[in-house]
């Protein structure tokens, strides 16, 4: 896991399939690339590989998750999966449908984690930076006697 090609080519096969998810040129359907794209993104996180990919290839895949119709795919395709692991006819293991539900549920932790230290620097500088003219006996009111 600390092998660079083996780091990029990781990270090219989901960024493909994020790409194929968003735009449908691959051989599978769109909805078999954006639950493996969830699934390839969490378990990069997980491993701790996801902070080691270029910054451009982050970029990028993010921008394909952010997608509305990335997140419809994942969610009609695990609602898919899971109406097949019910009946006999489907072929889906209920892992399947679990394994997927844990990769949106990785990538939402993810995702609220970098939210709050954007929020925590926001705060902070907000905090540094001077508020103009305004004092502290500017906004209380003036009380008469």
């Amino acid at each position: 896991m600390k092998n660079k090609k083996f780091i990029d080519a990781v990270a090219e096969e989901v960024r493909l399939n994020a790409k194929d998810a968003v735009e449908g040129k691959g051989k599978g359907t769109m909805y078999q690339y954006a639950c493996a794209t969830a699934d390839g993104v969490a378990a990069l996180i997980i491993s701790g590989i996801w902070d080691k990919l270029h910054r451009e290839t982050r970029v990028e895949i993010e921008g394909y998750l952010k997608n509305q119709e990335f997140i419809n795919r994942v969610a009609e395709e695990i609602h898919s999966k899971y109406a097949k692991s019910l009946t006999k006819k489907g072929y889906t293991s209920v892992w399947v449908v679990a394994l997927d539900a844990f990769a949106l549920k990785t990538l939402a932790e993810y995702y609220e984690r970098e939210a709050e230290k954007l929020r925590s620097t926001q705060g902070a500088d907000a905090a540094r930076k001077p508020q103009g003219d305004v004092n502290l006996s500017d906004i209380l009111p003036a009380k008469a006697f």
